[in-house]
């Protein structure tokens, strides 16, 4: 994967610098008022709140994150923080794969709920293993949102060492392969609901 950077001395380069964000582009709230101050600090003009493009959408920070805002009762921004990568970024990053297979999975639905909205294209393997195969297999479409809800069981995996339960789904097993226990960046993954929903739709179908 080429890393995406910002350019070198932006004001989203600065709050890229300051903002814990984790591997999967989550932060934790952080308030607008003390990051404009340091920006001030820094030389950069002041962030104008709601109507600074840093913070919107496929624009600025938002060219990278998915941004998500809370505001004040006056409707003013008054915290942000990160939830994931932006589906521009998800589009538009340096990810080597093969241009065919990204433009057959961008134009099929979304493995988990079946919808075409914003298809992006998602490793299975939720811990990207360092030596990835290089082939349609290992990518599947997710929708923005589905995308966003695997980012969060995936980091929960990696915070707590157990693995998404396909039973909260409402399935009647956990997983098709190994225990809740996380097993390592190459088996952890396989036989998890979020590794190819696909395939383990099939496989209960195929147990009845």
């Amino acid at each position: 994967m080429t890393e995406y950077k910002f350019k070198k001395g932006s004001l989203a380069d600065y709050l890229e610098s300051i903002m814990q964000i984790d591997n999967n582009g989550g932060s934790d709230w952080y308030n607008v008022l003390e990051l404009n101050e340091k920006a001030i600090n820094k030389g950069f003009q002041p962030i104008r709140g709601n109507g600074s493009p840093v913070f919107q959408k496929d624009r600025g920070f938002g060219k990278k994150y998915e941004i998500e805002k809370s505001r004040e009762n006056s409707g003013a921004l008054h915290k942000i923080r990160t939830r994931g990568f932006s589906s521009y970024f998800n589009r538009n990053r340096g990810v080597n794969i093969p241009k065919e297979i990204r433009a057959k999975l961008v134009n099929q639905a979304c493995v988990h709920c079946g919808s075409n909205h914003v298809i992006e294209i998602d490793h299975c393997n939720g811990r990207k293993a360092p030596d990835i195969k290089i082939e349609e297999s290992e990518f599947q479409p997710l929708c923005k949102h589905c995308n966003a809800l695997k980012r969060e069981r995936c980091k929960k995996c990696k915070s707590t060492g157990r693995r998404f339960d396909a039973k909260d789904l409402g399935y009647s097993v956990s997983y098709l392969k190994g225990s809740k226990h996380y097993a390592g960046a190459r088996e952890g993954c396989r036989g998890c609901y979020m590794y190819r929903p696909i395939e383990f739709k099939k496989a209960l179908k195929e147990s009845i």
